[in-house]
């Protein structure tokens, strides 16, 4: 690997791997604290969309194209992510026994605000 394409590698993954370790490391230390929730999903969604508008951005002008309606399918592909971590969420209670989730509107508004961020992202972007 390139260092350009090391930097390149680092700048699309480094908020999203700066959002997981400080939710980590803050319920290491502190225990899981619910009111933290909202900060960490508007947060996650503005870090998966950043990283997914830096790969657009490092992809040659004639691919990017053909990706239409490119803020459609950031802030569609950041739902996806985050209906799929609640669903892990929530297995996790049904076959772990955790209690991530304080029931169905507390999941339905994680996926609100990381989709929240996500166009929070976009926008910062110019590209709603």
């Amino acid at each position: 690997m390139t260092s350009s394409a090391l930097l390149k590698a680092i700048r699309v993954v480094w908020m999203p791997v700066a959002v997981i370790a400080t939710h980590w490391l803050a319920a290491a230390i502190f225990g899981h604290q619910r009111q933290l929730d909202p900060f960490f999903h508007l947060a996650g969604g503005v870090a998966g969309a950043d990283a997914l508008w830096c790969l657009l951005s490092f992809a040659p002008a004639e691919q990017a194209r053909r990706i239409p309606h490119r803020t459609a399918f950031v802030v569609g592909s950041v739902l996806v992510v985050a209906l799929l971590w609640e669903g892990g969420e929530l297995l996790s209670d049904r076959w772990r026994g955790t209690h991530i989730q304080a029931g169905p509107f507390d999941t339905w508004s994680d996926v609100a605000l990381g989709v929240a961020g996500a166009v929070i992202r976009s926008i910062g972007r110019g590209r709603v």
